[in-house]
């Protein structure tokens, strides 16, 4: 678990540096609201995410319960059949922009640079990737759930590069627009497709290749796929409510502001996911053994708190030095920065319920998922309309900012009362409060005593070890963390 937790971090750190690398690089290539289009594609691609149907974490969950070498022909078929499923949900992906481009075109984006044929054809190639890379997942589960998760961080690493710096040389050679964009994005997406797959059969058993298409086969799974699915939808929802209705609300431009804050404070997520899709599979192995779960749940749980409160703190309150040196553009800057505080802090909280999420997806528990995303999404969006409507783009942010908060302290009080089953109040003193408590106040400190330097390396140097220092002041006060720390450092 150790190598796969050290590559997932290498791989989700690499990623987000490149991701943050590259919008600078497009806003100055392609302009301000043709990033904004990318913003869209990002959007939609998250958007049709739900069209998973929960098949992929059910694979993943089905996969990682059995030995790779003692996979049966239930589990081929169950690959095959779900592997099938997913590329005719592609093929209708396609199909759909195909359609309803145009329409979408004419009522929906509006824009001053390009004319309603020209979004129509970008539409139809943002319909082409976005189904190419919906047919990614399923492969992607499969090998979270056989645990060959470096050999899938390097996958990751290798895509992230050519996808981005790939389209940024095309673009400068050949002295390219967006359309040259979503034409190189749509060639790579065939070609990181086609590696997936020949990957995914080359570690699997030879029976699974063969395995035959077979709704039969996918009985065991319905329960929790179809109960997955539906959270599925919900967290689309949730996750993308604010782009939504942004899309609608506002230009093009302004939806690329809120994009490039949306980049930023998604850093948080790129130190939660490595952890978390290290330890999940372990987690549905030992949710028979309640002693084990726990153990990995208190160990995520730290590890997740040390690591958000980490990052949170140094961009919170070195927000503005570090945006200057991104982007470069002080108008672009102040146009970014009170969105991005509020996404910060909300993506915070977020992250802290990772662990109670899968915790309760281990253990076949999904009812109370399914009621509390119910409930949020009835709260979430008349704040949201009505905060959009009175403060604009940052109105989006402080709707995703409060919904995260109210369910961090509600939502976790119940998951941990109902199905995790301890203390919701130990495990926030525990696991979240000391972590949170320390970090914040040392670097809150620093900022106020110790002014960070102007030169931009020994800026960076300081950040850097800010967050040693906190790393390793959260090991030494987490239980968990520390007795890790401890067994190998006797050599156990």
């Amino acid at each position: 678990m150790k190598r796969n937790i050290l590559a997932n971090y290498v791989s989700q750190t690499l990623v987000a540096l490149i991701g943050i690398i590259i919008v600078p690089l497009y806003v100055h290539i392609l302009g301000a609201e043709s990033y904004g289009l990318i913003v869209f594609l990002a959007a939609v691609n998250t958007w049709f995410s739900f069209l998973d149907l929960g098949l992929t974490p059910a694979i993943t969950r089905e996969v990682s319960r059995q030995p790779l070498g003692q996979m049966n022909d239930k589990t081929a078929n169950v690959v095959r059949t779900i592997e099938a499923i997913t590329f005719f949900i592609s093929f209708l992906i396609l199909l759909f922009f195909l359609v309803f481009s145009n329409a979408i075109a004419e009522s929906w984006l509006s824009s001053s640079t390009f004319s309603q044929e020209e979004i129509n054809i970008y539409l139809k190639l943002i319909g082409g990737i976005v189904a190419l890379r919906f047919s990614e997942t399923i492969f992607r589960g499969v090998l979270i759930g056989v645990e060959k998760q470096v050999f899938l961080s390097f996958l990751n690493i290798s895509f992230a590069i050519f996808r981005n710096f790939g389209a940024v040389i095309y673009l400068k050679v050949y002295a390219g627009g967006i359309f040259e964009f979503f034409v190189f994005q749509l060639i790579f997406s065939v070609i990181s497709l086609g590696l997936l797959v020949a990957s995914t059969y080359q570690f699997l058993p030879f029976s699974i290749v063969s395995g035959k298409l077979s709704f039969k086969s996918l009985t065991s799974i319905r329960s929790f796929a179809t109960s997955v699915f539906l959270i599925s939808i919900m967290n689309s929802i949730l996750v993308n409510g604010d782009r939504f209705a942004l899309s609608m609300m506002v230009t093009v431009e302004e939806l690329s502001y809120y994009g490039i804050s949306v980049v930023a404070a998604g850093c948080l997520f790129f130190c939660t996911t490595p952890i978390i899709q290290a330890v999940y599979p372990r987690l549905c192995r030992c949710r028979d053994d309640r002693i084990s779960f726990l153990t990995y749940y208190r160990l995520s749980s730290q590890l997740i708190a040390s690591m958000v409160a980490c990052v949170s703190s140094i961009f919170l309150f070195h927000s503005d030095k570090i945006f200057m040196i991104w982007l470069n553009d002080p108008q672009l800057v102040k146009q970014c920065l009170s969105v991005f505080i509020y996404l910060m802090v909300g993506n915070l909280f977020n992250c802290l319920l990772y662990p109670p999420y899968f915790g309760q997806l281990a253990l076949d528990n999904t009812k109370l998922l399914k009621t509390i995303n119910f409930l949020t999404i009835i709260v979430f969006f008349p704040l949201l309309y009505f905060l959009v409507a009175n403060f604009g783009v940052v109105g989006a942010s402080m709707a995703w900012c409060c919904i995260n908060v109210f369910n961090f302290f509600f939502a976790g009080f119940w998951m941990h009362k109902k199905v995790i089953d301890i203390s919701f109040y130990r495990w926030i003193l525990e696991c979240n409060l000391f972590q949170l408590g320390f970090v914040f106040i040392f670097n809150y400190a620093f900022s106020i005593y110790f002014p960070v330097p102007d030169s931009l390396v020994n800026f960076l140097f300081v950040l850097f070890n800010l967050v040693l220092l906190s790393l390793l002041f959260c090991g030494l006060i987490s239980s968990e963390l520390r007795g890790r720390a401890l067994i190998l450092v006797r050599g156990r």
